[in-house]
């Protein structure tokens, strides 16, 4: 019980749920647009987060990644073009 307390006061901080968001609309911006992948908006990313804090960078970065898994699927949806390969059987 006293991880989950840990954890839960971390990533509760408004910075880090403010990067969260911001990754998610960015990741669902990458996502959406076909050619561009997941794995690829995080590892350009990786090369920016190299200076932060650990917890700052692993929000966006887990942002970025939930983001573009929906972005990509909701292209497949929408437009019947996978905008992700995780996309493609959609």
């Amino acid at each position: 019980m006293n991880e989950l307390m840990g954890f839960l006061t971390v990533f509760t901080q408004p910075e880090l749920l403010l990067l969260v968001g911001v990754g998610t609309f960015a990741g669902v911006y990458v996502g959406a647009i076909p050619g561009l992948s997941v794995t690829m908006a995080v590892s350009i990313l990786i090369s920016f987060t190299f200076s932060w804090d650990v917890y700052p960078a692993i929000s966006l970065m887990i942002g970025i990644y939930m983001g573009g898994v929906y972005g990509g699927s909701r292209t497949a949806i929408l437009l019947n073009i996978p905008g992700a390969p995780s996309a493609i059987a959609t």
